[in-house]
């Protein structure tokens, strides 16, 4: 193909978007001297990477052209698989560095046709680890395997076996063993928080917060025990759970244990019998006992191994139990644990102090019920008639206080079984502190750190309304302002290449905004002579009047008194191309400003949750316009969710230390206002209006402007009409937010 049928095929490859054709002249240049087969072959990779990163596919067609004469079909697919994975890892410079240091026929023929990768599989094991746990996990590559509860960590690749099926029927074992170590507990409370007398007797709960595993003379011993212990429980019960599974990959096993180097000494024999009985799911050795049917008989199944081991002869030598998979990562997991119990914890709380603060009549009804003792000491969680966790029906779940029963919702369910899959029971002091919550804006509990904020002096405190009390919650939010930190890229240059055209003219209408003119006629002196004062002067005269002295016509220059606040949504919903033309819109729009002298400031927004607001500032109202600004404007990308109540109430804290004539606060989001809470619909629709009338009630002139696929009727109900802009094409936000900004301040 000749170069304008290339230019036009890869067009048709990444339509809708219309890239600049200087961006890519070069390297489909170099395509047009390869053969036509190479230029289909390299070509075909456009669709794949494209929308995934613009940047990646151009680095994609360079070093493709680089290695065209080595690629195959089946060679370019591997590569590309490689390639995608190492940017979704490690994103664009791990991308490049992939394609710039690796051969793509690395990989050799005999690995191509029984090897399984990881990233090739991902999507569809992925899939296969939600079906077997029951919730969102997440597979992600390492050297060991692994998991933290949250996330398995697996390798990039697996070719112990002479079939490729093989090789992935193994990855989908290990990741079964994985999900039954979290489903069934084994990093859990009974590991990090029961302490063992090696008696076999379960001890109390641990004071400093050790693990049991410590008290042992020999931990590493003692960890292996463990791991050994909960494998054999756990494939006991994923033999009951899914025979089908365990059928299929005990020839596997069995195949790798036969291949384990022989161990000498009693010791090492011994755990090397007691594992192979682990792994297939079998009774293990005389004198030990059967595996644990549960968590709470762990510990005593670890005293009872560890003392056989002790009085048996020679050394003992670390126990490998798995190609790649060697002891638990208990540090990982302890992490992950205590963040979720604290995550946990805080959600039922502030849950269960909405409910209650829901159910009172009054605001002196809630507070005598959080004031009284003995409604908290009576409080308890009753499922199905009973406290015990183990209820079937789940839909009898209530809150009893006094004999007074409230119906649980099903958020306040999911959390309760949650806690107990942690914790084992609820703690009364839970339910405490949610009377706490409902008595007040905020317990005593809440002035611990959650994720970098702290609810003291540092944080700044704010109602938010509650339309179906007609009136607000005392200091229910608290918001902390953090600098967002820049990042070195090349996106400021790209797209003011990309915008140059427009920009001339967007910075030739703003610099006649730079001051306002206007003629004054019939002044006293002036720069020129008013024919219309004058005709009537002299028709006075001639009539017998006094003529008037005011003859003049005077040019009057008014200086711009404005000051805008950009607040940019900076929510998770955000990801992609919407992200991307906030930030090209923000970027022009401040070279846009800077022609005019207008002060400006630039601040984002997102949080999780009422008392993890958070803003964060991109560009200070009187700092300069610098290349750290940019490299903020460039950091911008999405967080969490999108509560808008706390930060536009933050802003109108900015706008009460500014006396200028005209004061704009300008919102630029994608969609409703929701929150991870019970901060949706109408609740949140009614306070971010709330909180716009507070606005307009300071002299504060709000305005937005929303992408979304559709109008909605919320928008109005919001802003009032004409005080938002919808803009149903992300790549028209540049022009339309410069123009906005235009009209707003002429």
């Amino acid at each position: 193909m000749h170069y304008h049928e290339i230019k036009d095929y890869f067009s048709e490859q990444v339509f809708p978007a219309h890239p600049n054709e200087w961006e890519y002249e070069d390297v489909l240049r170099n395509i047009e001297k390869l053969e036509e087969a190479q230029q289909f072959t390299l070509l075909q990779a456009v669709p794949a990477v494209w929308p995934v990163s613009q940047s990646l596919c151009h680095s994609v067609l360079e070093e493709g052209v680089r290695h065209a004469g080595d690629f195959t079909s089946q060679d370019l697919a591997e590569w590309l698989r490689q390639v995608l994975f190492h940017y979704e890892t490690g994103g664009l410079v791990s991308a490049r560095a992939f394609m710039e240091q690796a051969d793509p026929n690395s990989v050799s023929a005999e690995f191509k046709e029984t090897g399984a990768m990881l990233a090739d599989q991902l999507p569809r094991l992925t899939a296969f680890a939600k079906g077997i746990s029951g919730f969102e996990l997440r597979l992600q590559q390492a050297e060991q395997i692994y998991t933290d509860t949250e996330t398995i960590y697996l390798p990039e690749k697996m070719a112990l076996f002479s079939d490729s099926n093989l090789n992935l029927l193994f990855y989908k074992l290990l990741i079964t063993l994985q999900c039954g170590f979290i489903s069934l507990g084994t990093l859990g409370r009974y590991l990090f928080y029961q302490q063992q007398d090696h008696s076999g007797n379960n001890g109390q709960q641990q004071p400093d917060g050790r693990i049991f595993l410590e008290t042992y003379a020999d931990q590493r011993l003692a960890l292996d025990i463990y791991q050994l212990v909960e494998l054999g429980r756990t494939t006991m019960f994923l033999k009951q759970q899914y025979p089908g599974l365990l059928r299929r990959t005990t020839p596997l096993i069995a195949e790798l244990l036969r291949t384990r180097p022989e161990k000498n000494g009693e010791k090492n024999i011994l755990l090397e019998r007691c594992l192979a009985s682990a792994l297939l799911a079998q009774a293990p050795a005389p004198g030990i006992g059967l595996f644990p049917a549960t968590a709470e008989e762990t510990p005593g199944a670890v005293a009872t191994f560890y003392r056989l081991i002790e009085q048996t002869d020679g050394d003992y030598e670390p126990l490998c139990f798995l190609p790649f998979m060697d002891a638990f990562n208990l540090g990982e997991a302890k992490q992950v644990f205590e963040n979720r119990v604290a995550d946990t914890r805080k959600r039922f709380e502030t849950s269960l102090g909405d409910l209650l603060s829901g159910c009172k009549t009054s605001p002196d009804e809630t507070s005598a019920a959080a004031d009284n003792s003995e409604s908290v000491d009576s409080a308890r969680i009753q499922l199905n008639g009973s406290t015990d966790k183990n209820s079937s029906d789940e839909h009898s779940q209530q809150l009893v206080i006094d004999n007074t029963s409230i119906q649980l919702p099903d958020t306040i369910r999911d959390l309760i079984r949650a806690i107990q899959n942690d914790l084992g029971s609820l703690p009364r002091s839970y339910v405490s502190a949610a009377f706490g919550i409902s008595g007040g804006g905020r317990n005593s509990g809440e002035g611990e750190q959650e994720s970098g904020c702290l609810i003291d002096d540092q944080c700044a405190h704010y109602d938010e309304w509650d339309y179906r009390r007609q009136g607000y919650r005392k200091d229910w939010c608290s918001l902390r302002e953090r600098k967002l930190l820049g990042v070195q890229s090349d996106f400021v240059p790209l797209t003011l290449k990309k915008y140059r055209g427009q920009l001339k003219k967007i910075k030739r209408q703003f610099e006649l905004m730079h001051t306002q003119e206007r003629f004054a006629r019939r002044r006293r002196s002036g720069d020129d002579i008013d024919l219309d004062a004058l005709i009537d002067s002299l028709g006075d005269q001639c009539a017998g009047l006094p003529p008037s002295e005011n003859l003049f016509i005077q040019l009057i220059r008014d200086q711009r008194s404005i000051t805008t606040l950009f607040l940019v949504d900076m929510s998770n919903s955000t990801e992609g191309w919407i992200g991307t033309s906030i930030k090209e819109a923000l970027l022009l729009l401040c070279e846009a400003i800077e022609m005019v002298g207008d002060d400006y400031g630039i601040y984002g927004f997102s949080g999780m949750r009422r008392m993890r607001s958070e803003i964060y500032s991109i560009k200070e109202l009187k700092e300069r316009y610098d290349d750290q600004v940019k490299s903020r404007l460039a950091a911008i990308g999405p967080k969490e969710y999108t509560r808008m109540g706390p930060p536009i109430r933050h802003m109108i804290n900015y706008f009460r230390n500014i006396d200028t004539r005209t004061r704009l606060l300008i919102i630029l989001s994608d969609g409703k206002p929701e929150d991870y809470d019970d901060y949706k619909h109408e609740y949140a629709i009614e306070d971010t209006r709330k909180a716009l009338a507070e606005a307009r009630g300071e002299g504060i002139q709000p305005y937005c402007i929303t992408i979304d696929k559709e109008a909605h009727d919320y928008l109005e109900h919001l802003f009032g009409r004409g005080n938002y802009t919808f803009v149903p094409n992300v790549e028209l936000l540049p022009a339309r937010l410069t123009e906005v900004y235009r009209l707003l301040t002429r």
